[in-house]
């Protein structure tokens, strides 16, 4: 069965490399870096790779987070689980939070006099497992 993603794509115009569709099928619903993506589709360069990535990311099919100052980590857009990240600063997982926005943004907006249109929000901290082998 075609990923509907792939059908979206061509229904737009847009042609479905194998390129493409290898990118898609090494995405997963949590974030992953673009080297992380090329060890799992090791014959697809590099920079086809960060340039699928941006072209699905404007596309919509891919969302962006910046998990730390140098590394950007891509996830599929997922309109109807909208979720934050909690990371863990010692082994590095990566956990989803789904929280209210509503009230958290509109307090924001108001304060700042600013039109949010989208955000994105990383919590960074120690997960259960490292803060037991902390003590």
């Amino acid at each position: 069965m075609q990923d509907h993603r792939l059908i979206l794509l061509k229904e737009k115009g847009y042609r479905v490399t194998l390129p493409r569709q290898e990118i898609l099928k090494a995405l997963k619903s949590y974030p992953q870096s673009a080297k992380e993506i090329y060890k799992k589709v090791f014959d697809i360069n590099l920079a086809t790779i960060y340039r699928t990535l941006d072209f699905f990311f404007s596309e919509g099919i891919v969302t962006k987070a910046q998990l730390d100052a140098k590394t950007t980590k891509y996830e599929f857009n997922n309109k109807d689980n909208h979720h934050h990240h909690l990371i863990c600063e010692k082994c590095g997982v990566i956990k989803d939070i789904s929280i209210d926005d509503d009230m958290f943004l509109g307090a924001i907006s108001n304060k700042a006099n600013f039109s949010i249109r989208k955000h994105t929000l990383e919590l960074w901290g120690l997960c259960q497992k490292c803060m037991q082998h902390k003590q």
